[in-house]
């Protein structure tokens, strides 16, 4: 009986996690079978004509799209569009797998940070799986904008797993690179460069000559940022943006209800500024409980973590609210920031999973709140409406089109656009393109 007690102890979190990671996983990708529609939609008919167009990869991976650049992301859209004759739909399942990725990544960094898997990990996946981000699959679907920024994010504390020096600044280099024009990765290149300075600085090992190559790390991620501001252009994503924002107050619920989306719970609050500003109060309080652990402790994996991710969040939805606060406090809830702000939640996770090692009245509280994160997620639904919206009205605008080929028929008569502008010419010019190539909506 001892022994399969024992048994349980070592391998039943792994059991449960891996339970907890089947749900989720196949959750998500019945939502993308149910609401994924081939059919290009919004933002994508922008971004996608230097691939009709045959531009070099180089092109499309430094090719700028409102405020961020496209990078690793439109390399793999070129990809799955190539192998999938522009399926939208085939996109949004390969989006997914990425997001299915991510899953394990995270899983060996916390066992790597903190310790062995345990059933109270059971949360990452209801985490990063969570149907809150379900526009990046049945909206506009970009892997530039969330997923494969996300993995860039969770791909960072590794580099400092690794014991040799010289492939640490080249790893991390290489990360900076990739970070600075894929999406809104690039917010972690200056976590990046503060890791590798203060090492350089102040060594683990006094005398150490790896402080030449953290130097070297360091200046490469400042080059990388260099790299993405040439010939960018300054693009606002809204045409109401200002600065400052003559209600400055503002900015703090908005970038604080940014951080709260995941939970699903936001419209059952009546207040939902003050929850916000709880939210981003949380986020300063672990990016300052990174930075002390940084200066003042042995700079552990767990504290880096910790510093990476929380700061890095806290840069995204701080820039986010400069950037979009004039559209009201509903934009913060907008699904396509979901993957920005997981990271802040996982270093959350990780410190209390680490205190719950070493106190037993943790564990009862890490344990609460585990089950209390992972049942919300399996059991309180999402937007179901916005969710039937995209998707009925794409179904309804495909049928339409493919049978007049009228875009403003179509308009009308369904009650929805595939574009902001009508009779936009390079929207008609991408339909040519796929109509005389049998891709995407017109493919047999």
């Amino acid at each position: 009986m001892s022994a399969v007690i024992a048994a349980l102890r070592r391998h039943g979190g792994l059991g449960a996690t891996a339970l907890s990671f089947l749900f989720f996983a196949v959750r998500l990708y019945a939502l993308i079978d149910r609401h994924a529609v081939n059919v290009i939609f919004w933002d994508e008919w922008d971004y996608l004509q230097p691939l009709r167009q045959g531009a070099s990869p180089w092109t499309l991976f430094s090719w700028q799209h409102g405020p961020h650049r496209m990078g690793l992301g439109y390399l793999f859209i070129a990809a799955v569009y190539r192998l999938s004759g522009w399926d939208d739909r085939v996109e949004a399942f390969a989006t997914g797998a990425v997001f299915v990725l991510a899953v394990p990544l995270a899983l060996v960094l916390k066992a790597r940070v903190v310790g062995r898997v345990t059933w109270l990990d059971c949360c990452v996946p209801a985490l990063l799986l969570t149907t809150a981000q379900y526009e990046l699959f049945v909206g506009a679907v970009n892997a530039a904008h969330g997923p494969i920024p996300l993995l860039l994010v969770l791909l960072s504390p590794f580099c400092w797993l690794v014991q040799q020096s010289a492939l640490r600044a080249l790893l991390g280099g290489t990360l900076a690179l990739c970070a600075a024009f894929t999406g809104f990765a690039l917010f972690i290149i200056a976590p990046l460069a503060v890791l590798f300075f203060v090492d350089a600085i102040r060594p683990v090992e006094p005398g150490s000559h790896a402080r030449i190559w953290d130097a070297v790390g360091g200046l490469a991620s400042v080059a990388a940022l260099a790299l993405f501001f040439r010939g960018y252009q300054f693009v606002s994503a809204v045409d109401c943006f200002r600065f400052p924002e003559p209600r400055p107050g503002v900015y703090i619920p908005f970038a604080g209800l940014e951080i709260v989306r995941p939970m699903h719970l936001v419209h059952l609050f009546p207040h939902v500024s003050v929850l916000g500003v709880a939210a981003f109060a949380f986020a300063i309080a672990l990016t300052a409980v990174g930075v002390v652990w940084l200066l003042r402790g042995p700079r552990t994996p767990l504290a880096r973590t910790v510093f990476l991710f929380s700061s890095f969040t806290l840069l995204f939805v701080a820039t986010s609210a400069v950037g979009r606060v004039c559209l009201g406090l509903i934009a913060a809830l907008a699904p396509r920031y979901v993957p920005y702000v997981a990271p802040l939640w996982l270093a959350g996770y990780f410190v209390l999973a680490r205190a719950a090692q070493t106190s037993r009245a943790v564990q009862w509280i890490a344990g609460l709140l585990v089950a209390a994160f992972v049942a919300l997620q399996a059991f309180v639904p999402d937007d179901d409406a916005g969710m039937r919206w995209y998707s009925e009205g794409k179904i309804r605008w495909r049928a339409c089109f493919r049978t007049t080929g009228d875009e403003l028929r179509c308009n009308a008569e369904t009650g929805f656009r595939v574009y902001s502008l009508e009779n936009a010419a390079h929207v008609a010019q991408t339909m040519q393109f796929l109509r005389e190539n049998r891709l995407s909506l017109f493919k047999p």
